[in-house]
């Protein structure tokens, strides 16, 4: 039998579960039209309080040793597998340090031929001018780009950003912090440009 078949069996389980469903049957009934219903109210949600509260300590006594047994396996496999991910960024880095130098040794190759190519064209242009003629085009040769995959691996290039100077971001690429206007509102600050500050009622109840 399964822990879960378990726990539905459980006496106490049982009880809770009902009782769960005759507080909500009871919640919908209700109807609140008197002061002296919103005391009978309160007492009820004190007890409904009260039921959550008994219930959820149950469930944590039947999950608990689960969740110790997970969190100790998870724990052993992390010990595993997080030298494992060291390792595979340690060698990603390298030889992406590697590709970047062998692009870096391309491009400045390129650069070289390219301007052996701008001389050998200006002077074919002045030449071709003295002649009265067209002057030939001359290409300069193509330094074969670093590969796109080797072996089991495929490199890709990507677009990233970092931030230079927040000040200057448009404001369709800004993110309005409500956290920090929750915390300044619970402040006291009732004035914020574009923000409506109101208040609302809320209930609190305790367990009886």
């Amino acid at each position: 039998m399964d822990q879960l078949s378990i726990i539905k069996k459980d006496e106490n389980v049982q009880q809770a579960e009902k009782l769960s469903s005759t507080f909500l049957q009871k919640a919908e009934k209700a109807i609140i039209s008197t002061d002296e219903d919103v005391e009978k109210a309160t007492l009820f949600l004190s007890k409904v309080k009260s039921s959550f509260n008994q219930t959820e300590n149950m469930r944590k006594v039947f999950v608990q040793p689960l969740n110790d047994h997970v969190s100790n396996i998870n724990a052993f496999f992390k010990a595993i597998t997080s030298p494992l991910a060291t390792a595979e960024r340690i060698m990603k880095d390298k030889v992406l340090q590697f590709r970047r130098i062998q692009e870096q040794a391309r491009q400045k190759e390129q650069a070289r031929l390219d301007e052996i190519t701008r001389k050998k064209q200006e002077t074919e242009n002045k030449k071709a001018e003295k002649k009265g003629v067209e002057a030939s085009i001359i290409i300069a040769p193509i330094v074969e780009p670093v590969q796109k995959s080797v072996g089991n691996s495929s490199f890709k290039k990507v677009w990233k950003f970092s931030i230079t100077k927040q000040s200057l971001v448009p404001r369709e690429y800004l993110i309005v912090d409500e956290s920090y206007i929750r915390r300044a509102v619970s402040a006291g600050v009732r004035d914020i440009p574009g923000v409506e500050i109101y208040q609302e009622e809320l209930m609190a109840s305790k367990a009886n």
